[in-house]
């Protein structure tokens, strides 16, 4: 987050940058810029968290990070269910709800190849 942020706010103020004309003002103002900047990731990094904050935080990046798969594979179980029940669903969907986590699969295996292969090349996690 403090990358982020520490490459967010001075694009912001490179439009009054590109305002000034005066090189005495734009020097300062750059000054006040980076003061600013630093003053601010000073409050990030001394700020004070609640646990449980902290905990939910945690908990629901969890679950955001198992939906895919999760919901991939509740989508199988239900076409699964509706050929068991021999329920009347559209053949197409059918084929969607059987495919579902096959496909997140397949996707998944993909994407580590992918970055797998940019790895060889020289390219960082952060870069992709």
């Amino acid at each position: 987050m403090l990358s982020l942020l520490t490459s967010i706010i001075p694009r912001l103020f490179k439009i009054g940058d590109k305002l000034i004309v005066d090189k005495d003002k734009k020097m300062e103002y750059a000054f006040k810029v980076q003061e600013m900047t630093f003053n601010l990731m000073e409050k990030i990094i001394t700020m004070k968290t609640i646990p449980w904050v902290d905990a939910f935080v945690k908990i629901l990046m969890t679950f955001v990070t198992l939906a895919r798969p999760l919901g991939s594979f509740a989508l199988t179980l239900i076409g699964l269910y509706s050929h068991y029940k021999q329920l009347p669903i559209p053949e197409t969907v059918n084929y969607a709800l059987d495919g579902a986590f096959p496909a997140w699969m397949g996707l998944r295996e993909r994407d580590k190849s992918h970055k797998r292969k940019l790895k060889e090349r020289g390219f960082d996690d952060e870069d992709f």
